[in-house]
């Protein structure tokens, strides 16, 4: 349903190969069997990965002077359709978009300095922000979705969190220090972890029939 392509990265479709730059010119590039289809430009910082819907559009995130950290939206021509401020998060230097089940627009930011705003933003299609799920840690990987909807994303605390893809007082489903579970396991590596010393940089993977996680967790 959604195609994720990082900053520097190619994603061929179909019909067409999408080239994210990760330059300050902040360009993408469409290109087609037999051309060079179009070349996207925003004028500010590009970073992160992009996410692309069924009818083309291209969703990602970029920094602009006047309205900071923000989502976009490009057309499949070319043409930005909506830009939409995210708030009082941190620096969009890593992490991207994926789309859920319901079309919503699902963004992971960074914390702004000393404030509960890394984790996920959600957004409409057409670029309103519908709720922020905030978290004092930050978050540099893009999500994962699951069967059910549900969202997944791992921060550089180490910590997994899945969560409800709508705001609720209990939309929080799980939180898991990895290294903590580690150490506590049978594993045999599990004298080399303890809770705390985790990183979760990369984006979570879910399997398409047992809805099993795999994560990439570095120690720090």
């Amino acid at each position: 349903y959604f195609t994720a392509v990082p900053a520097g990265a190619v994603h061929s479709g179909q019909n067409s190969t999408l080239v994210s730059t990760p330059d300050r010119a902040a360009r993408l590039r469409c290109f087609t069997p037999a051309s060079h289809s179009w070349r996207g430009r925003l004028p500010e910082n590009m970073n992160g990965s992009v996410a692309v819907d069924g009818a083309g559009t291209i969703y990602g995130i970029a920094t602009f002077p006047a309205i900071g950290s923000s989502a976009y939206a490009m057309g499949s021509d070319g043409v930005e359709k909506w830009r939409t401020s995210l708030g009082n998060v941190g620096t969009l230097d890593q992490g991207g978009v994926v789309i859920g089940l319901d079309g919503s627009i699902i963004v992971t930011v960074k914390r702004a300095p000393g404030e509960a705003t890394g984790g996920i933003v959600s957004l409409s299609p057409n670029g309103v922000i519908q709720w922020h799920y905030g978290v004092p840690e930050d978050v540099s990987g893009c999500a994962a979705i699951d069967q059910a909807g549900n969202i997944h994303f791992g921060t550089q605390s180490g910590n997994y969190y899945i969560i409800k893809p709508e705001a609720s007082e209990e939309q929080l489903i799980l939180k898991k220090d990895l290294a903590a579970l580690i150490n506590e396991s049978d594993s045999p590596m599990k004298d080399y972890w303890e809770a705390g010393i985790g990183k979760i940089w990369s984006s979570p993977t879910i399997g398409p029939l047992t809805n099993s996680m795999i994560v990439k967790l570095v120690s720090c």
